[in-house]
């Protein structure tokens, strides 16, 4: 199974395993037998297991015995593994200002660039997968959305979306200064599809 390490829930690495149908497994149609489960430690678990059983990473100890002979045991290790999605940031957005043309690099997100290899790459635009489009990075050229999907061996996946986006540079169509009482007042005309910010010295 597959945990979120960033998830508000707080599961810490636990997941709540349903036990249901455990016994079942272990015993098939045989009817009377006692069935009894250990921790890593030795110490007994309550049999049947509580469901669901709230667990990390573990490997339980199974001992399956007669109760007419009891000194005749089966024993299984059961194993429970819990994956960490990957650890990706989730959301990008890059903007491109007037360019007719134009070639970005954008990248799946992980956290951890050294794990790069550890995971699978699918990307898609706009809801459409992208032709041989497998690899950690993406040269992209035109606006859209995109979408990574991370993927560890285990089918633990999350996504990531990047979002390009191409703005025309304002016009400016006139600048008017006047001055009345000693202050001064800049009125700038532009003209263009966006909504602009205006600044005589910087963005701030």
């Amino acid at each position: 199974v597959c945990y979120d390490t960033d998830d508000a829930n707080g599961q810490n690495g636990l997941f709540a395993f349903d036990t249901s149908d455990f016994e079942s497994i272990l015993v098939g149609n045989q009817g009377g037998l006692m069935v009894r489960y250990f921790d890593e430690q030795g110490a007994e678990l309550p049999s049947p297991l509580p469901n669901p059983f709230v667990s990390g990473t573990t490997t339980l100890q199974v001992e399956v015995a007669n109760p007419l002979h009891p000194a005749c045991t089966a024993h299984a290790a059961l194993p429970l593994v819990v994956h960490p999605l990957p650890v990706i940031d989730l959301f990008d957005e890059v903007l491109i200002c007037n360019e007719n043309t134009f070639a970005r690099q954008i990248n799946a997100g992980l956290l951890d660039e050294s794990r790069i290899s550890d995971y699978a790459y699918d990307w898609f635009l706009d809801g459409n997968p992208i032709a041989g489009a497998n690899g950690y990075v993406l040269e992209v050229s035109v606006p859209g959305s995109y979408t990574v999907e991370v993927s560890d061996p285990y089918g633990c996946m999350r996504a990531r979306e990047v979002s390009i986006t191409v703005a025309a540079a304002p016009i400016i169509e006139r600048i008017a200064v006047t001055e009345a009482a000693g202050q001064h007042q800049i009125v700038v005309a532009v003209s263009g599809p966006g909504d602009y910010q205006y600044s005589l010295d910087d963005l701030t």
